[in-house]
């Protein structure tokens, strides 16, 4: 009778552990979305002041010299009291972020030890203290101190080198792990994933498939800059998804849905239009289809995310509260002197180009100089500055210069 009992007892523990496990197991494979909060946009009523969401806003204008003309910006890292420019024709300098003063050149072109071909993109990568450039052309990804000292390149093996020849946007989390958004490529065998985790060992994975939807041509750029740093990793958005994840380690988890009011193009419906292109995803958005997602931006307060810009009416800024979860719709104006002066009074940021944890990063070209002392400040227009040195800034700005940069502080 006792070993009767003792036995029962076995197969008791036996089972409780086998229902552990399998519970464990279930809570691994359940679909964390179902609980994820959704996030609805008001429109942003005339009085909203985008600016007044952050604590100052400090401006700058880079600084021409012979060694740094700059006529467009890709991307700006700012780290330690400098901020890295990567412009449109290849070259990477370092200013002073207080002031815009020259500092240096970051590498240099060429095919040699410690220079690249086709800067794709630079981020910076907090556990090594450096920066990363990732170079396409070589599929490589170099890295230079913050002083522009050559350190060598990141340990890739063969298909992680093979994935960052078709990167598009890069950014390091805390730990070392880099997130690379890649092309959509037509070649075979075709790229077929939207990103990769690049870890320190050099070893990556795939995150999210393009498939069904295809290219036909060499290439096609699916997004801008879909990756943001966050507290707790990295922020993206999965392609043709309503959805924002964050990379934490190896782990991808929704963090929350974007109700735009419209649905976003299934990927059956765009892969039956064959190739994909902007013309076919500007149809579907004709037929009531929301525009797919196209930048991402993120500080310790919000979230702001735009939509891939097809229309002739400006770009759409969403802009997201962390905290409650709250959504206000921005629209934007393609004519440029109506984003200025909803710029100068605080309702809309500039074209952004950046962010970290402390801010977000807008520039502008000096074209803007010359439109806001010609078409507002000469006119007299009834502009209620949102700060009084904005004026004094562009009557002293040089319109022959390089670009300026703004800084939303948080």
């Amino acid at each position: 009778m006792e070993m009767k009992h003792t036995f029962v007892r076995l197969m008791l523990l036996l089972f409780a552990g086998i229902l552990v496990v399998s519970c464990r197991e279930q809570k691994k494979s359940a679909p964390t979305g179902a609980d994820v909060k959704e996030v609805t946009f008001k429109e942003a009523p005339k009085d909203f002041l985008i600016a007044s969401s952050f604590k100052n806003i400090h401006m700058i204008q880079l600084e021409a010299t012979e060694e740094s003309l700059i006529s467009d910006i890709k991307r700006v890292v700012d780290v330690d009291g400098k901020v890295y420019v990567l412009t449109r024709t290849n070259e990477i300098y370092c200013f002073d972020r207080a002031t815009g003063k020259y500092i240096r050149t970051i590498g240099r072109l060429g095919e040699g030890p410690g220079e690249y071909v086709s800067a794709m993109d630079i981020c910076y990568d907090e556990k090594e203290k450096c920066i990363c450039v990732v170079d396409y052309y070589k599929s490589a990804i170099h890295n230079y101190t913050l002083d522009g000292k050559f350190l060598g390149d990141r340990k890739l093996d063969n298909d992680t080198a093979e994935g960052v020849g078709w990167a598009v946007y890069a950014d390091c989390a805390p730990d070392g792990n880099m997130l690379v958004s890649l092309r959509m490529s037509g070649n075979k065998p075709p790229r077929d994933y939207a990103y990769i985790i690049v870890r320190p060992d050099g070893t990556s994975t795939g995150v999210d498939v393009f498939s069904p939807v295809k290219s036909e041509i060499g290439s096609v750029e699916v997004s801008r800059h879909p990756i943001a740093k966050s507290d707790d990793g990295l922020r993206f958005f999965k392609f043709m998804n309503d959805t924002i994840f964050t990379l934490s380690g190896d782990e991808v988890v929704p963090f929350c849905k974007l109700n735009l009011g419209r649905k976003m193009i299934p990927k059956d419906v765009l892969a039956k239009m064959d190739s994909y292109d902007n013309i076919n995803a500007g149809k579907l958005y004709q037929s009531g289809y929301s525009l797919p997602l196209f930048e991402l931006y993120e500080d310790k307060n919000y979230i702001l995310v735009l939509t891939k810009p097809l229309t002739l009416q400006g770009r759409d800024n969403y802009l997201i509260n962390k905290k409650t979860l709250e959504g206000i719709h921005i629209k934007g104006s393609a004519r440029v002197a109506v984003e200025g002066v909803m710029f100068l009074e605080g309702r809309l940021m500039p074209d952004i180009i950046d962010s970290n944890r402390n801010e977000f990063i807008s520039w502008f070209a000096p074209i803007w100089i010359e439109c806001m002392r010609e078409e507002i400040f000469a006119k007299n227009l009834d502009v209620k500055l949102y700060k009084k040195e904005m004026r004094t800034f562009f009557e002293k700005a040089d319109p022959e210069g390089n670009p300026c940069l703004v800084f939303y502080e948080n």
